[in-house]
């Protein structure tokens, strides 16, 4: 066979072969990067949801902290007027006790004691830094 001339190629060899399986290679290439196209817009549809999911999440956790805060700012106020109750209580008794004996004896017994450290100590400011 003599392939020098391009009039004398044999019948079987066919330039439609080779350009039939790169159109369909290149049908194949196109088909995967519109099916990734597709994937990666549903991908970020998905995301998309996800983000205002958790949006409205995050709005209605704010709502119910600061709801909460608010509950627990006035559980904090009655359990400090009761802590103030309970140590005028016990500091009259300290007191009582230096002059009657059944107060003595309660304070021996329970061993109440003023603590002269936390009277001097500041309260806490929530305003400071760290808190």
């Amino acid at each position: 066979m003599n392939f020098t001339h391009p009039d004398k190629l044999p019948a079987k060899i066919s330039l439609h072969i080779p350009l039939g399986l790169l159109s369909i290679a290149a049908g194949v290439f196109l088909l995967s990067q519109i099916q990734g196209v597709e994937r990666a817009s549903q991908t970020a549809r998905w995301q998309l949801s996800n983000m205002a999911r958790q949006a409205t999440a995050l709005t209605d956790n704010q709502q119910k902290f600061d709801e909460l805060l608010t509950t627990r700012e006035a559980q904090v106020k009655q359990a400090e007027a009761i802590q103030g109750q309970y140590t005028s209580l016990l500091e009259e008794m300290l007191e009582l006790a230096k002059t009657d004996e059944d107060a003595r004896k309660f304070v021996e017994k329970w061993q109440l004691k003023r603590n002269e450290a936390a009277a001097e100590a500041k309260p806490l400011d929530p305003e400071a830094p760290g808190l």
